[in-house]
């Protein structure tokens, strides 16, 4: 098996969404990729298998569910409102604000959902970004991540 085909099934398997050149997670399933290659398919496959989701994650998933659920009369987050993307962002930081709050009083309980209310509303936030091609004139060359909002 090629080592495009091995990252190409990591990627699918770790990030459904996909993942593009130059990202960092991309460049580590590359050398992944490269180290997985001279094992066996089944291998590759038992590998893959062992590692599409960690634990934490499949306890943390169905609390973002839930606060999906929660949230649905509001509707979904799709929009073609070029500001829609930065309206959820500050959700993310309300979320945050969320959930600096509930770790300070030392709930627990509390943390986690504030935490998968912030996953959540940064989930929404990645889906959309997903549907706008990068600036190059507007972020002057410089990444996405050094844009201050504000």
């Amino acid at each position: 098996m090629s080592v495009e085909r091995i990252r190409e099934i990591l990627i699918e398997q770790l990030w459904p969404g996909g993942l593009s050149k130059g990202n960092v997670a991309y460049d580590e399933l590359t050398v992944a990729a490269k180290a997985i290659a001279v094992e066996t398919d089944k291998e590759i496959l038992a590998f893959i298998e062992q590692y599409s989701i960690r634990n934490t994650l499949e306890d943390f998933v169905p609390m973002m569910e839930r606060s999906m659920l929660r949230n649905d009369w509001k509707g979904g987050w799709e929009s073609d409102d070029p500001d829609a993307v930065l309206i959820l962002l500050g959700q993310v930081f309300e979320e945050a604000d969320e959930l600096e709050q509930a770790v300070l009083n030392g709930d627990s309980v509390q943390s986690a959902l504030e935490a998968s209310d912030v996953a959540t509303a940064a989930m929404m936030v990645a889906d959309l970004m997903k549907g706008i091609p990068y600036d190059e004139e507007r972020y002057n060359g410089r990444p996405v991540a050094e844009e201050s909002i504000g």
